[in-house]
């Protein structure tokens, strides 16, 4: 958190100042001095917030950023709810040395957007603080490319695993290989379906496996081949009686009771 920042006093004689309402112009302030700015002009901007701190209608501090976004002035990233000031090396990066490289390092290892960080790169002079930000945004970059790559990879085996133990794993977590190798197997053994089938009856489980293998055993010595099969049994056995109601033979003089 920042305890000072600095305003060139030709900041109102500025041409793209001058043009601004008297609401851009107080935005356009707050962006540069409020409390939540760092050392490399990139911060989180909670537009509730800085509407609550300047005394204005939310809305319209919504316009103003808007209106400083499309002058090019500032950039939002509407994904990560950070924020970038276009010239903010220009005028705060006036002396280095190794605290301030430190602190830039520090705070661009903060950064979820890496295109805001090119964005105030553009914009300051080539020497070290530069340097920074653009082996930054490099390695950031080959980073993402390299998860993006991962992510890829795991959803095509994701997709790829049958189905059984993509319920599984859905369900309960990761199969371990004992589980894969036995759900694999009950799957050839009688069908997918079924396997499935004996999974989600088995959620409330306190061993889910278990109860599932013991569903699948008791199916397969029943001849269940298909869900067909398991759903036919099951309104056959609603629909017999629990027990057999006893009709007495009037003729024969029997009576109820």
């Amino acid at each position: 958190m920042a305890k000072y920042r600095f305003v060139y006093a030709n900041f109102w004689s500025d041409n793209k100042v001058m043009d601004m309402s008297a609401a851009e112009k107080l935005c356009f302030l707050y962006v540069l001095t409020n409390s939540q700015t760092t050392q490399i002009g990139i911060y989180p901007l909670n537009v509730r917030k800085a509407a609550f701190k300047m005394g204005m209608a939310t809305p319209k501090v919504e316009e103003c950023f808007r209106v400083l976004q499309e002058k090019g002035i500032i950039r939002l990233s509407e994904e990560t709810g950070e924020m970038a000031i276009r010239h903010w090396g220009r005028y705060n990066f006036t002396r280095g040395g190794k605290p301030v490289e430190d602190c830039v390092e520090k705070e661009l290892s903060l950064v979820k957007d890496t295109s805001l960080a090119a964005f105030i790169a553009a914009h300051i002079p080539p020497g070290r603080i530069r340097a920074l930000y653009d082996t930054w945004t490099i390695r950031r970059q080959k980073q993402n490319g390299t998860e993006q790559k991962e992510k890829k990879t795991e959803r095509n085996r994701t997709e790829s695993r049958p189905a059984a133990l993509q319920f599984w794993e859905s369900s309960f977590g990761r199969a371990s290989l004992a589980i894969e190798q036995g759900l694999l197997e009950w799957c050839s053994a009688l069908s997918e379906e079924l396997v499935i089938e004996a999974l989600k009856r088995s959620q409330e489980a306190d061993k889910p496996y278990a109860y599932a293998q013991k569903i699948l055993t008791s199916w397969q010595a029943e001849g269940r081949t298909s869900l067909q099969d398991v759903w036919n049994k099951t309104e056959r056995a609603a629909a017999d009686p629990l027990y057999e109601p006893l009709v007495p033979d009037i003729e024969a003089g029997e009576e109820i009771g």
